[in-house]
């Protein structure tokens, strides 16, 4: 079973005082649950803990139509000219948008879709970084392509990385990459808090 260790770079709540905190998930390949972990993360921050929070929805990130699908299910009431509201949450399409609103949150999400090197300076900037990735062997060829380009970046090894596999899976990416991964929550519903996720969260929270 994979263990939570304490870690240096875990995501402290004390970080607010100089928030709002950005924290970035980019994934390592297409379809492998980067979208609905990224929300689940912000309802859990906004359901759970109290926090104001926002997601950035980037279009390009969104290959499986899930944010496009969503929109289409908020009544006009909760649109605005920049974003719009799910729940509590403020979704944004835009960084900049999301950013010069930025003091009216405690968190900024940013969903950055598959890795690239086109988006990496940006991913760079945020206070935490996140990395999604898949054990199953369809995804191994762009997972490799990823992993090529996290190496050249030094503290990449301290990222947090969650990861889709089997416990045994998930130690031996750890150990064969020199990373700390964790094992993704079953997600079900990522605006649905269940006691498996309020488990994984209040450990990396």
């Amino acid at each position: 079973m994979v263990r939570f260790v304490k870690r240096k770079n875990k995501i402290k709540e004390n970080s607010l005082e100089n928030s709002p905190v950005t924290i970035g998930v980019i994934g390592t390949d297409y379809k492998i649950g980067t979208t609905s972990f990224a929300f689940l993360m912000a309802t859990f921050l906004c359901e759970i803990r109290g926090h104001k929070v926002a997601m950035v929805m980037i279009k390009e990130s969104d290959t499986s139509g899930v944010y496009s699908k969503i929109s289409l299910s908020v009544s006009e009431d909760r649109k605005y000219e920049k974003y719009y509201m799910i729940g509590n949450i403020a979704c944004f399409l835009n960084i900049d948008d999301a950013l010069m609103y930025g003091e009216k949150y405690d968190y900024i999400i940013i969903d950055y879709g598959k890795i690239s090197n086109s988006i990496l300076k940006d991913y760079l900037r945020n206070i935490h970084k996140i990395v999604v990735t898949s054990c199953q062997l369809w995804h191994a060829p762009s997972n490799d392509k990823a992993f090529n380009i996290l190496e050249n970046i030094k503290e990449s090894k301290n990222w947090l990385y969650v990861v889709q596999g089997t416990d045994k899976d998930i130690g031996l990416l750890s150990k064969t990459r020199n990373l700390f991964a964790v094992k993704m929550p079953y997600i079900e519903n990522s605006m649905k808090i269940t006691n498996i996720s309020l488990e994984f969260f209040n450990k990396i929270i």
